[in-house]
């Protein structure tokens, strides 16, 4: 059974948990406070990553078992705020990652706008300039679409995914795709997180920064209303609504970033080899000069 650690920034909470086998023994996280080495189990996993958005308790790491309790420095108190249901809120709750991506892996998310191929290829290219691995995050309508491989899928629309997509990719002959999210609880998703109430693409970007990584581009979603559908080709009206999410959520992001169009590329800025390089090892070889180092963005 894995191992995690605990942190919970706000109330006391009560945790009824499977630390030990056969039984429902709760314990208690005070404000602040770091349980370390708790064995959860996958169902009490899921409820915590699902809810995480409203209790604000996250999974810290995994780990080897500790009994130790460590108290993080306290802050201001924060005015509290009331969620909707399944939109999770801006504001102070740490953006702990599930997981630490590996410093070579690049999260490029396929949106749907008609730009997607032209941008993916550029993508593509820069990271095999750098080194970079891109790890894929394609959203709704690209999905079928995408000849690559698809390591997430993205939805805020899992019966249609289930409808429409997943079929429509397989009578392409096209590989399935590795894990499949949405925000949530369906039969055919893998994963479910809140929505951040920006559509798919503000969603995909949400998902990648859970998952620890530190170097997201977008392809193919301007946010804007003359971007395009892949394929219905017409303005998109909704946009100037999605938008505000985004504009919330641009100070935590802004570091992590980067669009190669529209509204977002003006939002973030562009992709560039420094920012994709940044973390990476020198490179040596005969293609490169010796000593090469990543630079690192401003």
């Amino acid at each position: 059974m894995p191992v995690y650690d605990i942190y919970n920034p706000t109330r006391t909470m009560r945790i009824f948990h499977d630390g030990v086998v056969g039984s429902q023994k709760a314990i208690r996280v005070g404000p602040g406070q770091t349980i370390r080495g708790v064995a959860l189990g996958e169902t009490t996993v899921k409820m915590i990553q699902t809810r995480a958005g409203h209790v604000k308790l996250a999974l810290v790491s995994e780990g080897g078992f500790q009994e130790a309790v460590s108290e993080p420095p306290r802050r201001a108190p924060q005015p509290r705020t009331v969620p909707s249901r399944r939109v999770a809120v801006a504001g102070p709750t740490p953006n702990v990652p599930i997981r630490h991506a590996a410093p070579d892996e690049v999260a490029v998310i396929i949106g749907g706008a008609e730009t997607i191929w032209s941008e993916w290829a550029k993508a593509r290219e820069m990271c095999g300039d750098v080194g970079a691995r891109p790890v894929t995050f394609v959203v709704n309508d690209s999905i079928p679409l995408f000849q690559d491989r698809i390591d997430h899928a993205v939805t805020l629309h899992p019966d249609k995914y289930e409808r429409e997509w997943q079929d429509a990719r397989a009578a392409r002959g096209l590989p399935p795709c590795g894990v499949v999210w949405a925000n949530r609880r369906h039969k055919v998703i893998n994963k479910d997180t809140p929505d951040w109430g920006g559509s798919s693409g503000l969603f995909a970007i949400k998902i990648a920064r859970e998952l620890g990584y530190d170097k997201i581009v977008l392809c193919g979603v301007p946010m804007t209303l003359d971007g395009g559908h892949v394929i219905r080709k017409a303005p998109w009206r909704a946009a100037d609504q999605f938008w505000r999410a985004w504009e919330r959520h641009k100070r935590e992001l802004a570091a992590y970033v980067r669009s190669f169009s529209g509204r977002t590329a003006q939002m973030f800025g562009s992709p560039t080899a420094s920012f994709l390089a940044n973390g990476l090892p020198p490179r040596i070889g005969p293609e490169l000069p010796a000593g090469r180092v990543a630079e690192l963005i401003n």
